[in-house]
C-alpha cells in the first residue's frame, strides 16, 4: 500500500532544474526539521547550489559537477565510462540508506529518454517502487501495487497507467469518473485524465504495478 509517509531521502537528478511544484516541494523539504537527506546525482548539486541548498553526498562521475564545487560534501565518484547512470547510481543509493519515502526531483521533462528512463528506473525493483515519487513542474507521478489514497483537493487530475501488462481489477473511488474492479491493459488511454470528486481518493487494483500522476490544481500540495 502507498501511504504518505514521510520523505527520507530527496533525490535530486541533473535534468532539467526543479520549477514550480518541485521546486516549491524541495524548498519545503529543506526547510523541515530534521530535513530529510539530500543526495545529488552529479549535476542535481548545481540545481541545490542555485536555491541556496546543498547536499549531503553528491554521487556521480564529476562530469557536471566538478569537485571545485562544494568542496566541503563527501563524493562517491565513479567512473565516467560505466554501464549505469548517475541517476541508477542514486536511486540504488537511496534504496539502500533506508526504508523511507524517497523524493525524486529534476526526473521529469526535458530530453524525453531520460525523463523514461527516471521513471522505469523504480522497475528494476517492484517490490520497492512504492517508496519513490517524482516531482515535476506541475505533477507527481506516484507508483502503487495495490492500493494508493492520494490527497488533494476537488478539481485536481488524475491518471493510471498500468507498468505491467495489465492492471487487475482496478477500483477507482472518489473520483469524477469512478471504476469498478476493471482489468486496464497496457495501451488503454482509459484511465487518464480524471478529476478528483472530493479532498481524497482512493485507487485499488489487485495484480499488477501501476504509475499514478496527480495534477493539483495551482501546483499546491497540502503534504510532499
Amino acid at each position: 500500500m502507498m501511504t504518505e509517509t514521510p520523505v527520507e531521502t530527496a533525490v535530486i537528478l541533473a535534468g532539467e532544474a526543479p520549477q514550480g511544484l518541485a521546486q516549491a516541494v524541495l524548498l519545503r523539504l529543506a526547510a523541515e526539521c530534521p530535513r530529510p537527506f539530500f543526495l545529488a546525482a552529479d549535476g542535481g548539486a548545481l540545481h541545490l547550489a542555485k536555491l541556496g541548498l546543498a547536499p549531503d553526498l553528491i554521487i556521480g562521475d564529476n562530469d557536471s559537477a566538478p569537485p571545485q564545487l562544494l568542496p566541503q560534501v563527501p563524493r562517491q565518484v565513479y567512473p565516467r565510462a560505466k554501464d549505469f547512470s548517475d541517476g541508477e547510481a542514486a536511486y540504488d543509493f537511496a534504496l539502500c540508506r533506508g526504508q523511507g519515502r524517497i523524493a525524486v526531483f529534476a526526473a521529469l521533462g526535458g530530453r524525453m529518454d531520460h525523463c523514461l528512463a527516471n521513471l522505469f528506473l523504480p522497475l528494476r525493483r517492484p517490490e520497492q517502487a512504492e517508496r519513490f515519487v517524482l516531482y515535476g513542474a506541475d505533477c507527481r507521478a506516484i507508483y502503487s501495487q495495490g492500493r494508493a489514497c492520494i490527497e488533494g483537493q476537488p478539481g485536481d487530475r488524475i491518471s493510471v497507467l498500468p507498468l505491467t501488462p495489465q492492471l487487475r481489477g482496478l477500483t477507482l473511488d472518489g473520483l469524477v469518473y469512478p471504476l469498478s474492479e476493471f482489468d486496464l491493459i497496457a495501451g488503454s488511454s482509459l484511465a487518464i485524465c480524471n478529476e478528483m470528486a472530493a479532498s481524497r481518493c482512493e485507487i485499488r487494483h489487485c495484480e499488477g504495478l501501476a504509475i499514478i500522476f496527480h495534477y493539483p490544481l495551482g501546483g499546491i500540495l497540502n503534504k510532499p
